[in-house]
Order: structure tokens, then sequence, then C-alpha cells
């Protein structure tokens, strides 16, 4: 299985009500000065998780940040986070992303530990995590 990329609104809206239970609206969502980044994993016809983010470009440097990462649980422990995680990295360094950061619960050390495999480190605080592409 094979991570496809999106930033099509309507695939992004299909994602999420996929995993949200209450419908959401995004017909009001504007990202103003940050390129969306999608990728998703689907076995068959189902949905089995996905990742996203977004890239900023300052002119002087390009951040991005993994703002979610959902895998349904029936299906976890198969290697999908880590698979979507890379996927991500990969497509953020083919931008010339310059970090990559995202924000853990302090007690989630299933994520940490996905993380942490990656590349990420911590701060001393253990709720955010970098990863230096350069």
């Amino acid at each position: 299985m094979d991570a496809k990329f999106t930033n099509n609104a309507e695939d992004i809206k299909n994602i999420m009500n996929s995993f949200w239970e209450k419908k959401v609206d995004f017909s009001q969502v504007k990202l103003v000065s940050a390129e969306p980044v999608w990728f998703y994993l689907e076995d068959e016809t189902k949905l089995v998780g996905y990742i996203n983010g977004f890239i900023i470009d300052y002119g002087y440097c390009k951040e991005a940040e993994i703002t979610n990462l959902e895998i349904k649980s029936n299906m976890r422990g198969r290697g999908y986070s880590k698979q979507l995680v890379d996927k991500f990295i990969s497509y953020c360094k083919n931008k010339s992303a310059d970090l990559i950061s995202l924000r853990v619960e302090k007690d989630n050390e299933i994520a940490k530990h996905l993380y942490l495999k990656s590349g990420f480190e911590e701060d001393q605080k253990g709720l955010l995590m970098n990863l230096n592409l350069k």
C-alpha cells in the first residue's frame, strides 16, 4: 500500500469526514500563506489513515508542521504511521523545507517513539518535536 498525496479540498473533506463523527463544513476554511500537505492510505477502497500539515515559506526559510496523524484503530500496529511520516518527511525535503515540527501529548509514548525513530528530537518539556532537514 502506497501513501497518496492530495491538496484537493474535496479529498481533504472526505478524509476528515471519514474520521470525525461530526461532519465538518470546510467551505469557510482558507489557508493564506501555507501549502497544505496531505497523504493518505487506502486499503482497496477503505481509508486506513492520513497525515496532514503544511509548509510555510518565509522567504528566508521554509518550515513545515505535522498537524495530524490518524490511523483507523483496527489498522494500527502495521507500520502505516511510519510509512506516512516517512512520506511527509520526504515530501518536505523535496520542497526544500528546513525544519519539520509537531506537537505531541506529553504522555503519548507511542507517538513519541514513532517520531524519535524518524529522527525528531523533543524539547525539554516533551511537547514539541523538531526534525532539522538541513
